[in-house]
């Protein structure tokens, strides 16, 4: 199995004349494993000096903030949400304390009743 991963950044002016920062992730695999698509968000520079990151910290934490969001929805399960992340599973589990995110997706009356405990 063979990985492709490139990062560009390109800085420009936007539509309202503030400068902005362009990312494009692309990452490629080759072998019976699915293809990555490529995403391209445009933000506006400004905001990124609100976190005080690199353009790379920015999109790693850009990508983590999503995963934990969409699991704590439902969404998507820890291993989806660990890839979406950038992170093993373990670690992903781990980056959901920050976030006072349970890895448990099942309420504690929703475990009462699937073990027949009907409250």
């Amino acid at each position: 199995m063979t990985f492709d991963n490139s990062l560009n950044f390109n800085t420009s002016i936007g539509l309202e004349g503030l400068p902005k920062l362009s990312c494009q992730l692309t990452s490629h695999t080759t072998m019976a494993i699915p293809q990555k698509k490529t995403l391209v968000l445009e933000i506006p520079i400004t905001a990124l000096a609100n976190f005080k990151q690199t353009a790379e910290e920015f999109t790693q934490s850009l990508r983590l903030a999503a995963a934990v969001k969409w699991y704590e929805q439902g969404l998507l399960s820890q291993e989806r949400a660990a890839e979406i992340a950038g992170l093993c599973r373990e670690d992903f589990l781990m980056a959901l304390r920050p976030f006072a995110i349970s890895p448990f997706q099942y309420s504690a009356a929703e475990i009462l009743k699937e073990a027949g405990y009907d409250s």
